[in-house]
């Protein structure tokens, strides 16, 4: 079995999927935070739309913001009391 075949990728392989950096990874995961789409951010980072879409859903990205959004939402609303 090659090792293709068993899922694993060679050491070539692996060298260019981290082409990208850890820095460049941020800027987008930031960017998109503050409301950019995926897609466009692909474009405008010079990173395939498919690579950053990939990524944002294997890390949960939209989960992560959506509970950020929530906790804040929470943290700040002023309490009412009635009386």
């Amino acid at each position: 079995m090659s090792e293709r075949e068993n899922g694993q990728l060679s050491l070539a392989e692996r060298a260019v999927r981290s082409r990208i950096s850890a820095d460049v990874w941020e800027q987008i995961k930031t960017a998109y935070a503050s409301g950019i789409g995926l897609r466009e951010l692909g474009r405008n980072m010079g990173v395939p739309a498919g690579t950053v879409l990939a990524r944002a859903k294997r890390e949960g990205w939209t989960q992560q913001i959506q509970s950020l959004g929530a906790r804040k939402t929470r943290e700040c609303r002023p309490c009412v009391y009635s009386g």
